[in-house]
């Protein structure tokens, strides 16, 4: 399975990844919950950021190389990478919770 999206588009309230086989769509306030950068897993940051990313978008994205994206929020967040194989997870993540 290839984690290398075929398509992705960005907006302000979410990210749209489509693969070969699917298609996610990810918002921006749980993308921004879901960072794992150094900064936001330290110690009491997890519970923090469910409260303090509620109405926050997305204001741009960088590709790193083909390994995947790094996000920038408008609460000024910009040092999460995110892998597109840790995207596609969050996705299907996402997708069974809603279910």
């Amino acid at each position: 399975m290839n984690m290398l999206p075929s398509a992705a588009h960005l907006s302000a309230q979410q990210l749209e990844l489509q693969w070969a086989e699917d298609h996610h769509t990810l918002p921006a306030a749980y993308l921004r919950q879901q960072c794992h950068c150094t900064h936001c897993r330290r110690d009491g940051m997890a519970e923090a950021l469910a409260h303090s990313s509620v109405g926050v978008t997305l204001t741009d994205a960088t590709p790193v190389g083909q390994y995947g994206v790094q996000l920038h929020f408008s609460d000024g967040h910009n040092r999460g990478i995110y892998p597109w194989v840790y995207l596609r997870s969050l996705a299907q993540r996402l997708q069974v919770s809603a279910a």
